[in-house]
């Protein structure tokens, strides 16, 4: 029989006769060797210095109590077991001492040797089989630390440790994150848990098998939803039973199962034919697409070479080029025509790519062809809407320009000459206007048609927009040829028109030019062709002319005046002048009129009708409209300080300057710059616009008029507005043009006008302002029938600002 060593026992007791007592007991039962130390201070010595299997430790001693004392000794050998000996009979004392660490709990005086020896023995292989356990966990710790896998444990529901994989997986700082928390609370909230209220997570140890996974979806720390599989299996931790689960992420996983999903619900509902042949180009697979584009169903082709398909619109040439390329770039794409198992031929944009593997061997083709029919007719719609009218069907500027520098070319070529004619309807803005613009629709129609049947079948007739058109006559020989065709269009033109009804009456005034005689090259002979329209319109209308070097001249002349128009602002070459307009009842004065002049540095001064139309068509308008606003409201304020008499204020505004962007905020804060109040101004606005009347037009004026300014139609009877017209904006007055008030002393038809339009403004609670009066007759004349202002070199010319000023100081 081996012999069992002595167990070597500390007894701590600072109680003499009881520390003798023990050691009598201990060596009578044999086995052990007793070592008695009556401080804590000569115990922990001992532990220090001594081999030790165990300790006896009362909790009084006269340098220690109670917990502090087996605190001491923990520290001092933590792996020591330890029994309390002690006096007390405390149930609550023993509780404390066993979670300090101690393996058991004797009371003085209520046990034998047999109790003491057993307690002690149990205590020290409760202490190895602690230890045993502790160094099983630790190896277990380390062996989960190194599993790629997230590995949780926990006990009645709540994680009880984590390894640094499921603190990864779960986007946590640390494992103690995670300890502590309801494993439940992993789960996410759009999880099976959440609809059936079953979890791998959740299962109770005797439902796991540790072989099966299931699978889950994680709540991360950032509360992003993460897919896991789940296992779990029963084990000890820390003594006592637990569920370890281990958790793989199948994200991945998943998201190449959702791939091929994808990838399958594509192939099979997406618009696009499909086509999976193999290396050999047999064909494996097609989608639904492509039975739908060719007709073919899968047992059709499945087996065959694409070459079922081929339209024979392509050589063999084309088709070794194709593959060629597929086979050297690994893909080829582009537009090519097929046919369909009804025998139509299509055409389709195709896309070819070849599969290859690791080493670069083709697996597979893959093509995507889809329909491309409505693209080519959309092409060839969108190509027609490019280069021709949609309301005549003629060419339009684009394809005319085209056209004309073909047949300039031919003609350089040729020796021959070509004709260009620029056509602009006569009249036919008053159709329009009058009967509306689906009438004004169907006289161009008709008048496109009238212009093809007066031109061959080689020339060209081009609508370049509005009531514009241009003829080009190709390879002429004299110019007569184009003067031949001009005057049949003016008299195809010149006929009556029979629009569902109504008959009108149009003419055409017809520009020509000549190449190579006018002009070298097509942009020049449009603008010749143009200039001699313009020459063809001021002779009387319904005629053509032919361009001559002086257009030219009127040309530039044009141009130096538009280059020096440009400068004359910034060099104050602009001042303004100054007209009377007088009540008639009072032949007071009432208001003045702002007139602009230009004192040009050579050839003096120049009136508004000489250079306001090239400024509207500049756009120089609306620097020079802002000028004149500033400047004259700037002088009548002045003159109001200075007290002289108070008078009304009018200044023009063409509808260019709207058009081009002058608001009405604009015009106010001009206004407000000046600090003249808004009853002190009047803007004289022209027919046009008031005619536009768009929302723009008609939002302009109700904005001027709100901001307290009046407002006046300029030169009433010029246009084509009509007094009940005028009843739709918010006007103050009227003003009749001065070439009806010059004659209605002489006229009788213009007496009758001017009467009326005075009745018909008042009527309409307008005042009427008479223009042009020159004579006292004229004066009579217009105050007899109630004319409210007049205005005229009867009562002064219009005057610069030093005259108008002694004009003022002389009332």
């Amino acid at each position: 029989m081996l012999h069992k060593p002595a167990i070597r026992l500390l007894m701590v007791e600072d109680n003499p006769g009881d520390a003798r007592l023990i050691q009598v007991m201990l060596q009578d039962v044999g086995g052990f060797q007793v070592t008695w130390a009556e401080t804590l201070a000569a115990a922990l010595d001992h532990v220090r210095d001594k081999p030790t299997d165990a300790v006896l430790l009362d909790l009084s001693l006269p340098d220690s109590h109670g917990m502090d004392t087996v605190r001491a000794v923990r520290k001092a050998a933590p792996g020591l077991p330890i029994v309390i000996f002690t006096g007390l009979d405390d149930e609550e004392v023993g509780l404390c001492a066993v979670q300090e660490g101690c393996q058991d709990y004797l009371v003085k005086g209520q046990g034998d040797e047999n109790l003491i020896r057993r307690t002690i023995y149990y205590a020290i292989e409760r202490k190895a089989t602690e230890q045993a356990l502790r160094e099983s966990e630790d190896r277990y710790r380390g062996l989960v630390e190194l599993s790629p896998d997230a590995i949780l444990a926990h006990r009645d529901g709540i994680v009880v440790f984590a390894n640094r994989q499921a603190v990864r997986l779960l986007a946590a700082a640390k494992a103690n994150d995670l300890v502590g928390r309801p494993v439940a609370g992993l789960i996410h909230p759009e999880s099976a848990f959440a609809v059936d209220g079953t979890s791998p997570l959740t299962d109770p140890p005797d439902a796991i098998g540790e072989a099966s996974y299931r699978e889950e979806a994680l709540q991360r720390y950032d509360g992003v939803m993460v897919p896991v599989e789940v296992g779990g299996s029963p084990i000890v931790f820390e003594g006592r039973p637990a569920v370890q689960l281990v958790i793989r992420d199948i994200t991945e996983r998943k998201q190449a199962e959702e791939g091929l999903r994808l990838a399958a619900t594509v192939f099979q509902t997406t618009n696009e034919a499909i086509m999976v042949s193999d290396a050999h180009n047999n064909i494996k697979a097609v989608n639904p697409a492509f039975t739908r584009v060719t007709g073919y169903m899968p047992d059709d082709v499945v087996g065959k070479t694409p070459n079922m398909l081929s339209s024979g619109r392509h050589d063999a040439e084309f088709y070794r080029q194709m593959w060629h390329h597929i086979n050297d770039v690994g893909h080829w794409e582009g537009e090519i025509w097929n046919r369909r198992k009804t025998g139509e031929v299509f055409p389709e944009w195709l896309s070819i790519t070849a599969i290859r593997d690791g080493d670069g061997k083709v697996l597979e083709y893959a093509a995507v062809f889809s329909d491309i029919t409505k693209r080519k007719q959309d092409e060839e719609r969108i190509r027609y809407q490019a280069n021709y009218d949609a309301l005549t069907g003629l060419p339009n500027r684009t394809l005319f320009l085209d056209r004309l520098s073909r047949a300039v070319i031919t003609g350089r070529r040729e020796g021959t000459m070509v004709g260009l004619l620029f056509i602009d309807l006569d009249r036919f803005k008053v159709v329009n206007d009058t009967l509306g613009h689906a009438f004004g629709d169907m006289l161009l129609e008709k008048a496109a048609k009238r212009l093809l049947g007066c031109v061959r079948e080689a020339d060209t007739v081009a609508r370049l927009g509005g009531d514009e058109f241009t003829v080009i006559l190709r390879e002429i020989h004299r110019g007569s040829d184009a003067a031949v065709v001009a005057e049949q269009i003016v008299e195809s033109i010149g006929k009556p028109f029979q629009l569902d009804g109504n008959e009108a009456f149009i003419g055409a005034s017809i520009g020509i030019t000549i190449y190579p005689n006018d002009a070298p090259d097509p942009a020049t002979m449009l603008r010749n062709a143009d200039m001699a329209m313009y020459k063809a319109k001021e002779s009387g209308r319904n005629g053509y002319r032919f361009f001559t070097p002086e257009m030219d001249e009127q040309a530039l002349t044009r141009m130096t005046l538009e280059h020096d128009l440009r400068h004359a602002l910034h060099r104050n070459e602009f001042e303004i002048h100054y007209q009377p307009i007088i009540d008639t009842e009072t032949e007071k004065l009432s208001g003045a009129e702002a007139l602009v002049r230009w004192r040009h540095p050579e050839r003096g001064l120049i009136m508004p009708a000489d250079f306001i139309q090239v400024a509207e068509d500049t756009g120089v308008i609306l620097e020079i409209g802002d000028w004149i606003m500033r400047d004259a409201f700037k002088q009548v304020r002045a003159w109001r300080d200075e007290g002289l008499p108070l008078f009304k204020l009018s200044v023009n505004l063409s509808s260019i300057q709207v058009k081009r962007g002058l608001t009405a905020m604009r015009t106010v804060a001009i206004l407000q710059e000046s600090g003249l109040p808004p009853d002190a101004v009047t803007f004289e606005i022209t027919e046009r616009l008031i005619m536009g009347d768009t929302r723009e037009s008609v939002d302009w004026l109700h904005q001027v008029e709100a901001a307290g300014l009046g407002l006046s139609v300029d030169d009433f009877g010029t246009g084509y507005s009509s007094l009940s017209y005028l009843r739709k904006f918010p006007l103050d007055t009227v003003k009749i043009d001065k070439s009806f008030v010059s004659d209605v002393t002489t006229d009788p038809d213009d007496a009758r006008l001017a009467a009326a339009v005075i009745a018909l403004a008042h009527s309409l609670d307008l005042k009427v302002v008479g223009e042009g009066v020159e004579t006292l007759e004229q004066l009579a004349f217009l105050r007899t029938h109630g004319c409210d202002y007049v205005q005229g070199y009867l009562f002064g010319r219009p005057m610069d600002a030093a005259t108008f000023r002694q004009f003022l100081l002389s009332i």
